[in-house]
């Protein structure tokens, strides 16, 4: 997916968007951003190790390539708010 953008952004800026939806016993969840895409999450991907995340929490992530040629949320951790 070299030179492919997403919104204008190459793949690998930081986004904020907030959990939309979260499957505990899949590892799942989805991130949705605020111009309204999704971009899909595993939870090997929460920063801070704990597998879960809360639907509704406002997210820091990155936009990669995933496996299946989408653009994914990676590194998806709680957004800091100084």
């Amino acid at each position: 997916m070299a030179g492919h953008t997403v919104d204008g952004q190459t793949g690998g800026r930081g986004q904020i968007g907030a959990v939309e939806s979260f499957d505990s016993h899949v590892g799942l969840g989805q991130v949705r951003v605020g111009d309204g895409r999704l971009f899909s999450f595993h939870c090997t991907e929460i920063v801070d190790g704990s597998r879960e995340i809360p639907v509704g929490t406002r997210v820091e992530f990155v936009v990669a390539p995933g496996q299946l040629g989408m653009w994914e949320a990676r590194a998806v951790a709680p957004e800091v708010r100084a």
